[in-house]
């Protein structure tokens, strides 16, 4: 059963009561003086709290929705915050507010102003010049043009973490990065920079690729196209040449479709040796031949994958010669739409997942069993995210291949399942005798028609597991009453546990 609701802590119970009645402690300052001054010091009733006790304050505002100007100017004054999230407040944050932060908040370690479109070059000319601390900033969907962005670029340099995706910078500014770090005696300490839907073009991610060599992560549409050179005819010659560049890079995503050849994914494994993350859900091009050059990737811990209708990858001669290799050091597995894919397999090849997502949502694309199922094979311990994903009316997921899987995610906490008629209750009862899902928290399922309440209720009220969010949507056989009894049985209990039926 899910555990029951404790009772609130002081802290909580106090950080409630300031947030409740924020307007006591906020009115003299809105009333007469906000907007009326630019001040340097403000002795106002946040004074005492320290920093971490300001940033609760200003957590808990801010998931309320109560978060003011007033409030935020004075929760922030003399303060020595060093995370800083303003992403979900864009309509109080402006100039003012940058001003405020960049005089206030020296030590400042993580800046987060996406959506805060009020903020204009004079903001964050103040924030740049001010924040010599600053190792990750955040401006994704904000007014940023080439001016700030070069200010950013010449002033911060301990920055190692840095989106500036949705806005309206282009390679100019990125070559005005590479000049600043070629220049400078201490170089950059950059890892990560997003540069996706901006005016950058394949060049400008270029240029960054050689002239920032430590760059670990770029978030760009077609990054993979980037690593190699445009009048490249040859790429085998690439990779068996002495002066083949090599990345330091530990992800490539591909976030647009994108046309990726069987020889780029033969060069992967030799120019890009260090990654750690492969994402070619958007990506086409390539076939069984391609995809088994990536066994030589023995870094990768992170693969997905999705094959459309036109190409010709299946699951026996593509993604298992892969999995044979790498599988045991695979972390996450996410396969959509792949010819022939076997659960099984899967569980038996990588034991060490902690998150597993298989997906068939095309026509003609459907599970399938290589071979026989041996129920003495040892539990999935590292699992703790499951998700299938079926057409109306698939049944090619056994109802054994499932039993045999949620039996073994013996540590999982959150389990999703779509359009998976196999999920019976006679399935999940016997999955059930075998494990008891001490660690569920979250449980999803979306059109799962042959789940009946009392098996779901053998779940939902079982002494053993966590359970904390549970969503039902369109499973034809669980009813509101039996939702509502659900519901009832939780309140009655103090249960922690919130249920979502449509």
């Amino acid at each position: 059963m899910p555990k029951r609701l404790s009772p609130s802590t002081l802290h909580g119970i106090c950080l409630s009561f300031i947030a409740k009645n924020i307007d006591h402690w906020t009115g003299h300052y809105e009333e007469y003086h906000l907007g009326q001054a630019n001040y340097l010091h403000v002795l106002g009733p946040f004074n005492e709290l320290n920093s971490q006790l300001a940033q609760d304050v200003m957590n808990v505002l801010i998931k309320e929705q109560r978060l003011s100007r007033s409030c935020l100017h004075l929760l922030l004054f003399g303060r020595a915050l060093q995370h800083l999230d303003l992403s979900s407040c864009n309509r109080i944050v402006n100039d003012e507010v940058a001003g405020i932060i960049a005089s206030s908040c020296k030590v400042l370690h993580k800046l987060d102003l996406t959506n805060c479109k009020r903020v204009t070059s004079a903001g964050f000319h103040a924030i740049a010049t001010s924040l010599q601390y600053l190792s990750t900033l955040y401006v994704t969907k904000t007014n940023l043009r080439s001016s700030a962005a070069h200010i950013i670029f010449k002033n911060c340099t301990e920055l190692q973490d840095v989106s500036m995706k949705h806005c309206q910078i282009s390679d100019q500014d990125l070559m005005v990065l590479c000049q600043e770090v070629a220049s400078s005696k201490r170089g950059t300490k950059l890892k990560r920079l997003d540069v996706s839907y901006t005016l950058v073009t394949e060049m400008g991610v270029r240029a960054i690729l050689k002239n920032i060599p430590q760059l670990q992560v770029v978030d760009y549409p077609s990054l993979i196209n980037c690593l190699f050179d445009e009048d490249i005819e040859n790429i085998e010659s690439l990779i068996n040449s002495p002066e083949c560049y090599k990345y330091k890079l530990r992800s490539l995503q591909c976030q647009d479709f994108i046309s990726v050849s069987n020889e780029m994914l033969q060069a992967i494994p030799t120019i890009c040796p260090q990654v750690t993350q492969l994402d070619l859900r958007f990506a086409g091009g390539f076939d069984n031949s391609g995809l088994c050059h990536l066994a030589k990737m023995h870094n990768l811990k992170d693969l997905q994958l999705c094959c459309e209708e036109s190409e010709d990858i299946t699951f026996e001669d593509g993604v298992m010669p892969v999995l044979i290799e790498i599988g045991p050091d695979l972390k996450v597995l996410s396969l959509q739409d792949i010819s022939g894919l076997d659960p099984v397999v899967i569980c038996q090849l990588c034991p060490n997942l902690q998150k597993l997502f298989l997906l068939m949502m095309k026509n003609g694309k459907v599970f399938n069993t290589l071979g026989d199922i041996n129920n003495n094979h040892p539990a999935m311990t590292e699992l703790v995210e499951l998700d299938f994903w079926c057409r109306n009316g698939d049944d090619s997921l056994s109802e054994e291949a499932l039993s045999f899987i949620l039996s073994r995610s013996v540590n999982v906490e959150s389990i999703g399942l779509i359009r998976v008629d196999s999920f019976t209750t006679n399935v999940l009862q016997t999955i059930l005798r075998h494990n008891k899902f001490t660690c569920l928290k979250r449980l999803s399922l979306h059109e799962c028609h042959c789940m009946t309440e009392d098996g779901l209720s053998d779940l939902l009220l079982s002494s053993y597991n966590q359970l904390q969010f549970v969503k039902l949507i369109n499973c034809l056989q669980i009813t509101r009453r039996n939702y509502e009894g659900w519901e009832r049985v939780a309140k009655r209990d103090n249960l922690n546990i919130k249920i979502d039926w449509k």
